[in-house]
């Protein structure tokens, strides 16, 4: 789970920046005013976890305007099982053995700079301790920093100090690196946490009849895998051969046609899966059906319910979901704004009942007032 998060320069949260989100517990609620960043900590961690939109980093303003500003980053503080396995190798170093190391450091790690985030981490760590967490979990904090995708960046940790994660990391590695040539290395060990997590926001000005297309990457996420089985049984290996293949001739024709130009794989994938078909299957299906509320012997579409409802429909498509059985093997984070937001009184009860009760398999963060 992700017990906490450093933030710098992020909308709202100007310089380092420490929020603590658990302290093991499943479900945690950010409580405050408006205004004084509880959706922003859920945003940035759906800009990092989810690389929403792919829509740029939203810097803060003050900081952005006075200029010199370096290394605006997101980088969580992970909360990992011990006995999960890490396989593969950084450099000839097995990723097991980065986890333990780098994690029985930030356990124990007392460096730290001026800045007022290390304090609050400290504290935290120490409740963390309390509980006994460091027995059965490693400690990781590890992200990005804005324009590094394929780096891992340690957040306050990150300095060239004898006494950072740097120390470690020459010791496991065997040389004597910089923090930034370590960063790069590390590219892959980052990926592999947080390609660990499903990160579903819940932002409080969500337009619930686009999301509850059932289309959606996160609804066919939390869609029980056996279906999606099911449907990749019909795509037979010859089909999917035969599909492929057509459509790589009609590409030919196409490039023969336009001289100067030619179609390029994305990436290491040039040919469509099982999945791709079964997803795209799905999507066609649920693109022609719309969420409808039944009242007595009539229903109503989604779009045409009042806000609070809309609110209570988006919860129960989440909650009804994520109930289910046989999904997907990544841990769920389910972040959600105001839950209660727009619902009368004698609602709310029943709704925070629903949204902790699904802490009860996922990690559950929700924002309130």
């Amino acid at each position: 789970m992700i017990v906490g998060v450093f933030l710098r320069h992020y909308k709202i949260f100007r310089n380092i920046n420490y929020i603590p989100l658990s302290n093991g517990d499943a479900f945690s609620a950010i409580i405050g005013d408006n205004g004084v960043g509880k959706s922003t900590i859920l945003e940035a961690l759906d800009k990092l976890l989810n690389n929403a939109d792919g829509r740029e980093w939203n810097i803060n303003k003050p900081a952005l305007k006075e200029g010199g500003i370096e290394d605006p980053y997101i980088v969580p503080v992970f909360l990992i099982e011990k006995d999960e396995t890490f396989k593969g190798k950084v450099d000839g170093v097995n990723k097991s053995a980065l986890m333990v190391d780098l994690g029985d450091y930030f356990w124990s790690s007392d460096y730290r700079t001026i800045t007022e985030a290390f304090d609050k981490f400290f504290e935290h760590r120490d409740k963390l301790k309390a509980k006994n967490l460091d027995h059965d979990h490693h400690l990781i904090v590890g992200g990005r920093k804005k324009d590094e995708n394929t780096s891992i960046h340690f957040g306050p940790y990150h300095a060239k100090s004898s006494k950072g994660p740097k120390a470690v990391l020459d010791n496991l590695f065997e040389k004597d690196g910089q923090i930034v040539e370590y960063a790069k290395t590390l590219g892959s060990f980052i990926d592999n946490i947080i390609n660990r997590y499903k990160y579903i926001y819940l932002p409080v000005d969500i337009d619930i009849y686009d999301y509850s297309k059932l289309e959606s990457e996160s609804m066919q996420y939390l869609m029980d895998r056996q279906i999606h089985n099911e449907i990749k049984k019909v795509f037979s290996r010859d089909i999917l051969n035969d599909i492929n293949d057509s459509l790589e001739d009609y590409i030919d024709e196409i490039q023969e046609l336009m001289e100067g130009y030619k179609y390029d794989k994305i990436g290491r994938k040039y040919k469509l899966t099982q999945k791709d078909l079964a997803d795209k299957a799905i999507e066609a299906y649920f693109s022609i059906k719309i969420l409808h509320k039944e009242r007595s012997s009539s229903s109503i579409p989604i779009d045409q319910l009042s806000s609070g409802e809309k609110r209570k429909a988006l919860i129960d498509l989440a909650y009804s979901f994520l109930s289910q059985s046989n999904r997907q093997n990544k841990e769920v984070i389910l972040a959600i704004d105001e839950p209660e937001s727009s619902i009368n009184v004698s609602s709310c009860y029943d709704q925070f009942e629903k949204v902790k009760k699904l802490a009860d398999e996922n990690q559950v963060i929700i924002t309130t007032h």
